[in-house]
């Protein structure tokens, strides 16, 4: 694990009681909220709202884990979608 995933991993420990819900905010190309989506996987309670030009889509997942790792990996996994942004 990299610094700047050891700090992450550190943040999330002491922000967090594990198990939680933890929300993610991503910004992508509309041509690619099918692969964020893929990504990602199941089990989130998610919500989108379209750019004002409609190039772009924003979505919210929010869904509970077990430790600072099942977060991580998933900031990890959507670096592959093209034009992600992570808030």
């Amino acid at each position: 694990m990299d610094d700047k995933l050891k700090k992450m991993h550190s943040l999330l420990e002491d922000e967090y009681d594990f198990p939680c819900e933890y929300t993610f905010k991503f910004i992508v190309p509309v041509g690619s909220q099918d692969e964020l989506l893929r990504v990602i996987g199941e089990g989130y309670e998610i919500t989108t709202r379209p750019s004002k030009k409609g190039k772009y889509v924003s979505f919210t997942a929010i869904k509970t884990f077990n430790n600072a790792n099942e977060i991580i990996d998933v900031y990890v996994s959507v670096e592959i979608v093209p034009g992600v942004m992570a808030l």
